[in-house]
């Protein structure tokens, strides 16, 4: 704590008659990574010298030596079971970081097999199974098909014990009644199932059946970072653990429990999550033609973690003008002679309880009267766009391998969220996630409260049992949706600008030009896809966007030069009209729950409250199900009101707009 007094008593027109400002910082960093810690607050007040008469106070008694010693010895212990120094040179070591839980589930064979005439394959395909999680996996599936049959598989591979880098052979053999013939396309699926029934799937992964003659295939491509997982169900606890190794021997070997490491550079990273308790590791070391070295590193994992920073700030003082001087601004309560009193207090925290419920949170005031400090901490702050800064752009240099990551997505003053299992809740910027169906979805970016709710039992197909999804908000937006017809370039822009920071929604539809049926849905992704300046309302697409995506009939001789399915670019996104009012409540639900496996019942619900015409949406939908990819679904869905403040559709890249929106209201099943 620092404490600054500043007085000028010199007969100036204008006096600074006193100053007082008071700031306090804190950092806060209690991560578990095996070391014992001594849980002890020293505070030390120094004095010049005793007031005289007066006794010195005897500080409290600090910890023993002993104690100390004790503390620092179990210290070391910790680290020296986390790392190895190995005598030819060379260390390793473990770390653990209980907040990136990150799965990773993948499949490799290679892309092609050659058959031979009698119906066997030259060689059996091999299946390098990999995954980061294995110690939550009970048993796997290995399911390969024909590519045009989801059903019946021709082969089905299965194990109870699944280690990173796993190896399963395929020598060809198949159901009866099946057969292979060169030219066939097949394709795998990897599933995995927890003790309790959760399982997560994999994307389908291709390869081609070649005859004989065929040159060779390409090898299966395997890197740490393969991830291939399309359904991920199975909860994960406890902390992401990495064994590591650097300036190892050139040619050794490593390996990690049976698992190959490779080498790179000398250095070999294995990456882990792992449940809460004490792991050891035995790491095999193999040098260049010599025997093999055995040696154990552990790792403690944990279910606690914390880390904050926050600073609070105070400022008192008094000033006043006199003379002939006048103060830029009438009233400026600075110079008004009036004592004052303004404070700030801000702060970031990560942290992690019972190795389940991940805390983040985060809390700037702005500096502001000290009776004022909280008020309206729950709404939008209108001075976020002067903190919309591209660090990439403004600070091009760190100096080291650092980059920012937002982690706390706000538009207001606070920030709080919490995950465990597959559930959250949060206040601050949300989607509202009102999806999967065709009738009643309701698809915003919201500043507010959400709760999601994801029940822990799944059906056979993969599909949580129960899903619930609540929000409210005091809309600080308008929503709208602009459509684009491709131009051939890469430059729109909005109708709109200044739009909320990462609210918008921008995808590809492709449509038949005759019946403006949508055929086909991209989805695109910021910084792969494409840029956008929130501020200027601009967007820029990665590549051009053509107007036709084909041509339906391929002839020399054309009636219309442009003969095709149209495409055009779809930006959903919020903005803040001039007269809006933000004091408009928007709240909803969304629910459904499976009644056994193939059926599931679902409704939605959405109102906001508008100057002109309130909006509701209420609708209810069931499900039938009969496997991954086959289901019949029917949905009923009443709404009033237009859910966008408006859509437009550009045929020149956005330099002019016409409007979409339509004037009615009505009812609406399917």
């Amino acid at each position: 704590m620092k404490t600054l007094l500043a007085i000028n008593p010199k007969p100036f027109n204008q006096a600074l008659l006193g100053l007082v400002m008071c700031s306090v910082a804190v950092i806060a960093n209690a991560a578990d990574n095996s070391t014992p810690s001594n849980h002890s607050l020293t505070i030390r007040i120094v004095e010049k010298a005793p007031v005289a008469g007066q006794v010195p106070s005897v500080p409290k008694a600090m910890p023993s030596a002993a104690a100390t010693q004790s503390a620092s010895h179990s210290s070391r212990q910790a680290r020296a079971a986390r790392t190895v120094r190995l005598a030819e040179g060379g260390v390793i070591w473990t770390t653990s970081d209980p907040l990136a839980l990150t799965p990773r589930l993948a499949v490799t064979a290679n892309q092609a097999v050659k058959l031979l005439a009698n119906r066997r394959f030259e060689a059996p395909i091999v299946f390098t199974l990999d995954s980061n999680y294995g110690a939550f996996i009970d048993h796997w599936e290995l399911a390969i098909y024909q590519s045009s049959d989801d059903r019946t598989p021709l082969k089905r591979l299965t194990g109870s014990r699944f280690s990173n880098g796993q190896q399963v052979t395929w020598q060809g053999d198949i159901a009866a009644g099946q057969s292979l013939t060169v030219g066939d396309q097949l394709k795998y699926v990897l599933t995995v199932n927890s003790k309790a029934g959760q399982r997560d799937v994999t994307h389908a992964q291709v390869m081609t059946i070649q005859g004989p003659q065929s040159a060779p295939a390409a090898p299966a491509a395997r890197s740490a970072d393969l991830n291939h997982l399309a359904r991920q169900t199975i909860p994960l606890y406890g902390s992401r653990v990495r064994i590591q190794g650097s300036d190892l021997m050139d040619g050794s070997a490593i390996s990690i429990d049976g698992e190959a490491a490779t080498l790179n550079n000398n250095r070999f990273v294995v990456e882990r999550i792992l449940p809460e308790g004490q792991h050891t590791f035995d790491v095999k070391i193999t040098p260049h033609n010599q025997a093999s070295v055995h040696k154990t590193v552990k790792a403690d994992v944990k279910g606690r973690y914390l880390f904050m920073v926050g600073l609070a700030d105070v400022t008192v003082g008094e000033g006043r003008v006199s003379g002939n001087l006048e103060s830029l601004s009438d009233g400026d309560k600075y110079l008004d002679g009036d004592l004052f009193v303004d404070g700030r207090l801000a702060f970031y925290l990560k942290g992690k309880i019972k190795g389940k419920y991940l805390i983040t949170a985060q809390m700037d005031t702005g500096t502001a009267e000290i009776d004022e400090l909280f008020d309206d901490l729950h709404k939008k702050d209108p001075d976020s766009v002067f903190r919309r800064l591209d660090p990439e752009q403004y600070y091009p240099v760190y100096g080291d391998d650092s980059s920012i990551r937002d982690d706390t997505n706000s538009q207001g003053k606070m920030y709080v969220r919490v995950d465990w299992d597959k559930s959250r809740g949060l206040w601050g910027n949300f989607n509202t996630a009102m999806s999967g169906t065709e009738l009643s979805a309701f698809n915003r970016s919201l500043y507010g409260a959400q709760f999601q709710h994801k029940s822990l039992a799944v059906t056979e197909s993969g599909d949580h049992k129960t899903a619930l999804t609540v929000f409210g908000s005091e809309a600080q937006s308008a929503s709208r949706q602009n459509q684009f017809l491709g131009t051939g370039g890469s430059l729109y822009y909005l109708k709109d600008t200044d739009i909320v920071v990462g609210s918008e929604k921008i995808w590809v539809e492709v449509r038949d030009a005759d019946s403006d049926r949508i055929l086909e849905t991209i989805v695109m992704d910021e910084g792969i896809d494409y840029e956008i300046d929130d501020f200027q309302g601009r967007i820029i697409l990665t590549r051009p966007l053509l107007q036709i995506a084909q041509e339906r009939y391929p002839s020399l001789v054309k009636d219309n030069p442009l003969d095709g399915d149209q495409v055009y670019l779809m930006v959903d996104y919020e903005y803040v009209p001039d007269d809006f009012d933000s004091n408009q409540a928007s709240y909803g639900a969304r629910g459904k729950v499976w009644l056994g496996d193939h059926v599931a019942i679902g409704g939605s619900y959405a109102h906001e409250n508008r100057n002109d015409e309130d909006y509701d949406l209420q609708g209810v939908d069931i499900t039938l199900k009969q496997s991954e990819g086959t289901y019949l679904r029917a949905e009923y869905a009443e709404t009033k009101a237009s859910q966008t403040a408006g859509s437009f559709t550009s045929l020149d890249g956005g330099l002019h707009f016409a409007d979409l929106t339509p004037t009615n209201t009505g009812t609406a099943s399917d």
